[in-house]
């Protein structure tokens, strides 16, 4: 019964059922009806999602002060408990109203979101509007997508796209358009992913949608600075930030300095980068925006970083990664770990630097995040290479290889197969270190490594 969360803790390394629930069974369970029973027990999951709402109200905050997934819990075993008690509608409703489908994402809380948008899916009991159906399917996109599932991703989006269509939604399907782009896009196929984001675009101008056309620019901006593209890039980008200080968003307008400022860095124009990076940071800060604040200073870690001034880049890093505890991004929180490993490994400080790609792994595997997963295990395969500690290097860069295979990363394939052949090289066993070598220079270099850590800032609907 404690799988079905009708079970409470004790305290004392024992559950019993919550009060209410306890009643409830004892007045309405008939052992002589399996029927019964099962109405008896909805009825009960009933009684448990009305205390939950309740005991919600009085000590959940606002959501404008929420910051964690701990700020919630109450209304996530509220929505669970009305799913079981076949009150779908309510669940869903508490979802939408209370901002869970985003603020669970936003906090990296993607199994548990998963479970939720999973019992929520139509069923024979269960046939929500057409456009909640959409909403369902589109948010599971999102977190497959996050997940490293890119085809599960896909199969949803596409889902959410046919319904958005159906129901004349140009909205939605512009979102799911600019989704289904970023998707390809991390997949490496840059063809289709401007196909999606050029439908996007046209829907978004045809229904006068200033916020979602600038939103779609900067994604093309990111489309072609992947290709190398840098004028093209840059256009994309001015475009984008004509049109957020014109409609007076400055969280786009943020977004958007930031990756300008990405582009000028690659382009080896570090002072334009410190000036773009500053400029967004002053405009989060002023929002309020404590996620992206927490991006920009990862960023300017990482510039500082590459300026050599190792003492700058450990301090924006150290803020960024107060930040992320404070907001609960798990993912910004591996990432800066990361990178703090990065800088220490650079200034020879290997035990410490191992420790925090311990801690990044250890985070990213917490909150099933794969891509995060994979550079953690290729830094330490790095590490240990370094180390002289050869098969232990093999080991994790196979982990990652394996990883990356399954997200259809193709880029950072190729590197780790770059990475083994030299590991079996140093083993002596130079066939099979051919072999890997020929299969990374076949894959060509889809990302270059000197930007691989910058963070571009992507738009999800």
């Amino acid at each position: 019964m404690l799988s079905q969360h009708l079970l409470q803790d004790s305290g004392k390394e024992c559950y019993q059922l919550h009060v209410i629930v306890a009643s409830y069974a004892r007045d309405h369970f008939d052992a002589g009806s399996k029927e019964a029973d099962r109405q008896s027990l909805r009825g009960a999951h009933a009684k448990a999602a009305q205390y939950y709402v309740h005991y919600a109200e009085e000590s959940c905050p606002p959501r404008e002060q929420r910051r964690n997934a701990d700020d919630v819990k109450p209304l996530i075993e509220a929505v669970w408990q009305y799913c079981q008690a076949g009150h779908w509608q309510e669940a869903y409703d508490l979802m939408l109203n209370e901002g869970l489908f985003s603020d669970l994402r936003l906090w990296g809380r993607n199994a548990v979101l998963l479970e939720l948008c999973q019992l929520l899916l139509p069923s024979r009991e269960w046939q929500p509007e057409r456009s909640q159906a959409a909403l369902i399917y589109a948010r599971l996109g999102s977190v497959y997508n996050t997940l490293g599932k890119k085809q599960v991703a896909l199969a949803y989006f596409e889902q959410a796209l046919l319904i958005f269509r159906e129901v004349d939604d140009r909205g939605g399907e512009g979102t799911t358009l600019n989704n289904l782009g970023l998707v390809y896009d991390a997949l490496g196929k840059k063809q289709e992913t401007l196909a999606y984001f050029e439908q996007a675009l046209g829907i978004y101008r045809e229904v006068g949608d200033r916020g979602g056309e600038g939103t779609t620019l900067n994604n093309l901006g990111l489309v072609y600075n992947a290709l190398g593209k840098k004028q093209e890039t840059l256009a994309y980008f001015e475009q984008a930030l004509r049109i957020f200080r014109e409609v007076g968003d400055r969280g786009g307008e943020g977004t958007t300095l930031n990756n300008l400022g990405a582009v000028y860095d690659a382009l080896g124009k570090k002072q334009e980068a410190l000036a773009y990076f500053e400029q967004a940071l002053r405009i989060f800060q002023e929002v309020g925006d404590r996620r992206r604040e927490g991006t920009m200073l990862n960023n300017l870690g990482l510039l500082y970083n590459i300026l050599g001034q190792k003492q700058e880049a450990l301090s924006y890093y150290e803020q960024a990664l107060g930040i992320c505890g404070e907001v609960g991004d798990r993912g910004g929180e591996v990432r800066t770990l990361i990178n703090l490993g990065s800088v220490y490994y650079s200034m020879g400080e290997k035990d410490r630097a191992s420790k925090y790609y311990e801690q990044a792994l250890y985070i990213s595997r917490l909150v099933a995040d794969r891509e995060e997963e994979a550079t953690a295990l290729n830094n330490l395969g790095l590490l240990y290479a370094d180390l002289g500690e050869k098969e232990r290097a093999r080991e994790y860069y196979e982990q990652a290889l394996s990883i990356l295979r399954e997200m259809g990363n193709r880029g950072g394939e190729g590197r780790l197969l770059n990475n083994l052949g030299a590991i079996y090289y140093a083993l002596g066993e130079k066939e099979r270190a051919q072999k890997y070598y020929e299969q990374a220079l076949g894959m060509g270099r889809e990302l270059a490594s000197a930007d691989s850590n910058r963070r571009l800032i992507g738009e999800w609907g």
